[in-house]
């Protein structure tokens, strides 16, 4: 699984897209809600995968 598609796992329930994430940083309650919501990865793991998609590092599009 490329970090791409763990992003995309990470946002769908959310119905946020990468654009979305380059936009507007996340804040800290909406990286609390998505690491309640997958427990499969760590805290951070997933801020800095955020943080990836944040500067544009990790790109997609939606399938």
């Amino acid at each position: 699984m490329t970090k791409t598609d763990i992003a995309r796992e990470l946002l769908r329930p959310f119905k946020l897209t990468f654009q979305d994430i380059r936009k507007h940083d996340l804040e800290a309650h909406e990286i609390q809600l998505i690491v309640k919501n997958n427990r499969q990865y760590s805290e951070v793991f997933i801020k800095l995968l955020m943080q990836e998609v944040h500067r544009g590092e990790v790109k997609g599009r939606w399938k």
